[in-house]
C-alpha cells in the first residue's frame, strides 16, 4: 500500500486565524491482498487499522480496483469501511495518463469501471486521485478529465507528500 498526506480540502471553512490549529489528513493508495514485507495483507492492514483507531484518525483509502477484485481484496476494502474511512477511486486498472497510449477516453472508462468496486462501500466519497499523480500530458486530456470529474460529481483528491507512489 502507498502511502500519501492528503492536501485538497476545498470547500471546508477555515475557521478565523486566532482559531487554527494545525491539521493534517492522512490517506492511503493502493491497498492489495498480496504479500508484502514478509507480512500477509491482512497483517498489515489490522496493524494499520490499528494505529489509526488508536489516535482516533479517520483516513481515505484510495482503492485501485485490479488489485481489490477479489474476496480478499473485497474483506480489506469492507475493514477499512466499516472503521468509518472514506472510500475513494483510484481507478480500476492504475493506467499513467500522461503516456501517449492511455486516451482521455479510455481513462475515463477505467475511472467508471472502479465505481462498482467501491461504489457500495457506506463511506465511499467521490474522490478521486490521479495514478502517479498524473494528471494527462496533454492540456486537452487534462481539462477534459477534470471536466469528467465534474460532470460525476468527483473532486480531486491531491496530496502533498508522496512517499513512494
Amino acid at each position: 500500500m502507498h502511502y500519501a498526506v492528503m492536501a485538497s480540502l476545498a470547500g471546508v471553512p477555515l475557521p478565523s486565524k486566532s482559531e487554527q490549529i494545525p491539521e493534517i489528513a492522512f490517506t492511503f493508495d493502493d491497498p492489495s491482498g498480496t504479500r508484502r514485507a514478509n507480512l500477509g495483507w491482512h497483517q498489515i492492514n489490522e496493524n494499520i487499522l490499528a494505529s489509526l483507531a488508536n489516535h482516533k484518525i479517520k483516513s481515505a483509502l484510495f482503492v485501485c480496483g485490479m488489485r481489490v477484485d477479489n474476496s480478499d481484496g473485497r474483506q480489506l476494502v469492507a475493514d477499512w469501511d466499516r472503521g468509518g474511512h472514506l472510500i475513494a477511486n483510484h481507478s480500476y486498472s492504475h493506467l499513467n495518463f500522461n503516456s501517449a497510449e492511455t486516451t482521455l477516453v479510455e481513462f475515463e472508462a477505467d475511472a467508471l469501471k472502479n465505481e462498482p468496486v467501491i461504489h457500495s462501500c457506506d463511506h465511499f466519497t467521490r474522490l478521486f486521485r490521479y495514478p502517479f499523480f498524473k494528471e494527462g500530458d496533454t492540456t486537452d486530456k487534462r481539462d477534459g478529465m477534470r471536466s469528467f470529474l465534474k460532470e460525476h460529481g468527483y473532486r480531486i483528491g491531491r496530496a502533498t507528500i508522496d512517499a513512494s507512489d
